[in-house]
């Protein structure tokens, strides 16, 4: 992900790091980090995906709270 804020990809870097937390279960950061390439992203068709990807870790986060209780 440093490579990316070398280059000045802002988006790419935090959503690789989004992809890092997602792995480790951290489902908070990444999907902070997910909302910040989000809003560094111009396209509409990158907001979409990565809005899609959102959604996907905020699933993943409500079944870990459900199977934890």
């Amino acid at each position: 992900s440093n490579a990316y804020a070398k280059l000045g990809k802002t988006s790419e870097m935090y959503e690789q790091r989004a992809a890092l937390y997602a792995l480790y279960g951290n489902f908070d950061q990444a999907i902070n980090n997910l909302h910040n390439a989000y809003k560094q992203n111009g396209s509409e068709l990158e907001q979409r995906r990565l809005q899609a990807r959102i959604d996907q870790l905020l699933e993943k986060k409500r079944q870990l709270a459900a199977l934890q209780r």
